[in-house]
């Protein structure tokens, strides 16, 4: 009978898994929502972008695209972002395009970082996005924690707000 009840409670828990899901940055169009500026210091802009649909069969997840892009006179090297989710949720975070940003030149338009984000989110629960983000800019090393908040309207509808509850910035 506990055999039963486990094959149950296991079939019946929303499945948040990401580890089959892809989703190429090309495909993304943009939704209406204004993207969230998350980190804005020293010449690095940071800003989360929600996508118009979730993949196909996949009402849960909610696709993101994260922007980073430099005004700096210095290179930003080493640039790594992190995010983690409640554990009622699951959080992937799919190949950054880069890692480098050049010295901004203010003759062309500045390089761009991009990186897709997927959030399974099977509860429709109020998300608490927390995020790490370092980089090298010159000599300096920088390390930003943060936290981003999403606010469920309806099923599947969230509009962005910036918490900025906590921020420790290491140089």
């Amino acid at each position: 009978m506990s055999l039963w009840n486990d094959v149950l409670s296991k079939s019946s828990s929303p499945d948040t898994s990401l580890s089959n899901v892809f989703v190429p940055l090309e495909s993304i169009q943009p939704s209406s929502i204004a993207p969230v500026v998350v980190y804005d210091r020293k010449g690095v802009r940071v800003m989360l972008h929600r996508a118009r649909d979730p993949p196909d069969g996949r009402q849960d997840i909610v696709v993101m695209v994260i922007s980073m892009l430099s005004t700096s006179p210095l290179p930003v090297k080493d640039i790594v972002f992190q995010a983690a989710v409640p554990k009622n949720m699951t959080v992937k975070l799919q190949s950054a395009s880069g890692s480098e940003l050049p010295a901004y030149n203010p003759l062309r338009p500045p390089a761009t970082i991009s990186q897709v984000l997927l959030l399974s989110n099977p509860l429709r629960a109020k998300v608490r996005l927390r995020y790490k983000l370092t980089f090298t800019q010159g000599e300096s090393k920088t390390s930003d924690v943060g936290e981003v908040g999403f606010q469920g309207e309806e099923a599947g509808t969230f509009a962005l707000t910036k918490l900025a509850i906590f921020r420790m910035c290491l140089t």
